[in-house]
């Protein structure tokens, strides 16, 4: 399928909208990879060193700020207009960024985590509601997958863009993205005028919203599609932690032959920047996504749907099944097949779920099932994966289980306490509790989500 073909004749706010969307998708990316990390990672200097739980914590009540306010930023963007929400909630992203590069208490940063939600849960029905008000409804799914290629776009720049602030500092990847949203603050309040693309949801009452979710079976349908949406959450949430705590990359390095840039030196050799691994995603979606979509244009949504999240299941299966980076990169293109298979689908189904004054209220019941999976999966990614993966964790309950005293000994400190008790180099050590305790099975309750998911999309289908 020619890509090129796909966009022509798209209006010109399509592609304006589209320049806001990945600037913000742009600053939040570069945060989002380097949040775990930056979190809990315990064996990282530079890091606040939290436990798994508090990470767990942040992002739950960041992702049900962020995907519970779209459900009531509509009668507020009825009042001051579409512009207006873009401009404030692109000003208030850029004030929540600069908090959280700055803050090392939990109250602060938690509470700026909060409000970047709010923020980014106002202009995401916003702008998604403008875009789907400039795409008409012939060949909509394949020009939302446009819309998914661009998001991804951004979100393949935003790898070596966090990576490179990350070099200097976690505080750097924040103040960037901060004036990225400080940017797309004057773009909105200057450039931009939306009028021909704004939404005007209705002032519904809460009978009629009820009502409108019943239909169809569409609320059942979004909380159905939460095993994706929980699955995705880990993907990003978790498993950069599993990654830098477990899989060796080296021997991938090596035989790729890969340039400094790609590379960081760890305690277990030259590996790929986790960076770099993520994005196998974005350059699979950029190429990708189009002729993916274009392909499942005769099948079902729901039928789609189960085929994409079994995949998505399949591939994050094998990515935390075995500490080998070459398993770890299979697991990643197949989890995204499923998911550039997925989102556009999802989005056009919800999309063309909706009569054409209430786009906006549509696109907003979305985020149901990314409040779920984002918020329930955060705390319990968070918590399963504190107590059966983590290898600080792993390595203090083996110290214990054998009989040492740990009264000084740290999370931080843990494994190389190990190393010393047992004489073992770093690649030993992770794979004597590898085999001791099996981490990979933290993810296993969202391995059954993502199957049973899968399946009741399939018996959904027409």
């Amino acid at each position: 399928m020619n890509s090129a073909k796909l966009i022509k004749g798209h209006r010109r706010n399509f592609w304006l909208l589209n320049i806001g969307q990945m600037a913000e998708r742009l600053a939040f990316a570069s945060v989002l990879i380097q949040l775990p990390i930056y979190i809990s990672q315990k064996d990282d200097p530079q890091s606040l060193g939290w436990e798994q739980t508090t990470k767990g914590f942040i992002f739950f009540c960041w992702a049900l700020a962020q995907n519970l306010t779209p459900l009531f930023a509509g009668a507020l963007s009825d009042k001051i207009g579409v512009r207006l929400m873009l401009t404030l909630a692109s000003g208030f992203a850029a004030i929540s960024y600069f908090m959280l590069g700055l803050s090392a208490s939990f109250p602060i940063f938690l509470f700026s985590a909060i409000i970047l939600g709010i923020s980014l849960g106002c202009f995401k029905p916003a702008i998604s509601a403008s875009i789907a008000r400039n795409i008409d409804p012939e060949g909509s799914r394949n020009k939302w997958a446009v819309t998914s290629m661009l998001i991804n776009i951004a979100v393949f720049a935003a790898m070596p863009f966090s990576l490179y602030f990350k070099t200097i500092s976690y505080t750097y990847v924040f103040m960037a993205s901060s004036i990225i949203m400080t940017a797309n603050f004057l773009y909105f309040a200057f450039f931009l005028n939306p009028d021909n693309s704004t939404y005007q949801p209705e002032k519904l009452s809460l009978r009629e919203i009820t009502a409108s979710l019943r239909s169809g079976g569409l609320l059942s349908f979004i909380i159905i599609m939460s095993g994706f949406t929980i699955i995705y959450m880990q993907f990003y949430e978790t498993l950069p932690n599993f990654i830098v705590d477990w899989v060796s990359t080296t021997k991938a390095a090596s035989a790729l032959h890969l340039p400094d840039f790609m590379i960081k030196l760890t305690n277990k050799g030259s590996e790929i920047a986790f960076e770099w691994l993520y994005n196998i995603n974005t350059v699979m979606i950029i190429l990708l996504v189009t002729a993916v979509n274009f392909i499942f244009r005769g099948f079902s949504h729901s039928t789609t749907l189960s085929f994409g999240t079994a995949l998505v299941t399949i591939g994050f299966g094998a990515a935390i099944l075995s500490q080998s980076g070459g398993m770890l990169i299979t697991g990643f293109i197949v989890y995204t097949l499923g998911e550039m298979i997925c989102i556009p689908v999802y989005l056009d189904y919800i999309s063309n779920k909706a009569p054409g004054a209430r786009k906006g209220l549509y696109m907003s019941y979305l985020n149901i099932s990314w409040a779920i999976g984002l918020g329930f999966g955060g705390l319990l990614g968070g918590a399963a994966y504190r107590y059966f993966g983590e290898k600080s964790h792993l390595a203090l309950h083996y110290l214990q289980e054998h009989g040492h005293s740990v009264t000084k000994i740290t999370s931080s400190n843990a494994f190389s306490q190990l190393q010393s008790v047992t004489g073992l180099n770093p690649a030993d050590a992770s794979v004597l509790l590898w085999n001791n305790y099996h981490p990979y099975l933290a993810f296993l309750p969202f391995i059954i989500i993502g199957i049973i998911s899968s399946l009741l999309l399939f018996l959904r289908r027409k």
